[in-house]
């Protein structure tokens, strides 16, 4: 599905990531985490064609994406929500869904299969998405990623600043999409929000790979959990 291999970033002359390589199968999450500064978001929009300069490999389903424009990626069947949702505010939450809808010349029946899994965005379907509650707009950027029927979705902090029931709807979002066969890379830094539905887990630091283990695995790694400042467990 995904090979990042040997992947190096740079913004300017600035480097990011550092020989970075990871793999991810179809219906895997993958969870990437590290702390602030670290190179998870430019791993994303490294994926997404985003960064100004990179070396290495990045494939997807035996297909090479660099060098390929961003405006392509989503062409392709890859999602991103990122971090902080950027949604057009003053369009309504239709609006928002058709605009997505367009990456691939999705229609309907696309539509209608999105809002069957966020329900509440269909009761706000008219309502301009600035004024959606936090909660409301991570739902409506998840569903818009959605809209081109991703085969692999990226989400950069998608649990941020929501309230546990919120937490609860995406990850039950993400759970859904597992299902689905849909794979997941997810950025997080909150440890007890993903590990329930995260296959894989990753730790950046400084731009290079530190760790990885399964996620039962990591969730007994105390020192690890300590010395990267995560919480919940």
């Amino acid at each position: 599905m995904l090979i990042v291999n040997n992947l190096t970033s740079y913004y300017s002359n600035i480097k990011i990531l550092k020989e970075l390589s990871f793999n991810l199968n179809q219906g895997q999450v993958l969870c990437l985490l590290g702390r602030n500064g670290a190179g998870k978001t430019t791993t994303l929009k490294s994926i997404m064609g985003l960064v100004d300069k990179t070396r290495g490999s990045i494939l997807f389903n035996n297909e090479k994406l660099s060098g390929i424009p961003a405006h392509y990626i989503p062409k392709k069947g890859i999602g991103y929500v990122p971090q902080g949702r950027r949604l057009f505010s003053e369009l309504t939450v239709e609006e928002n869904l058709e605009i997505g809808l367009l990456a691939r010349k999705k229609g309907k029946d696309t539509k209608d299969k999105v809002l069957s899994m966020f329900p509440r965005l269909k009761e706000r379907i008219n309502q301009i998405s600035g004024t959606l509650s936090g909660g409301e707009q991570q739902m409506l950027a998840l569903a818009r990623a959605l809209c081109i029927e991703p085969s692999l979705l990226l989400l950069d902090e998608p649990t941020e600043g929501l309230q546990p029931s919120m937490i609860s709807l995406i990850r039950n979002s993400i759970l859904e999409l597992k299902k689905q066969g849909v794979s997941i890379l997810l950025v997080e830094q909150r440890i007890e929000a993903i590990l329930p539905v995260a296959d894989e887990v990753i730790i950046i630091e400084n731009g290079s790979k530190t760790f990885s283990a399964y996620a039962k695995e990591f969730k007994n790694k105390k020192t690890l959990q300590n010395l990267y400042n995560f919480t919940g467990l």
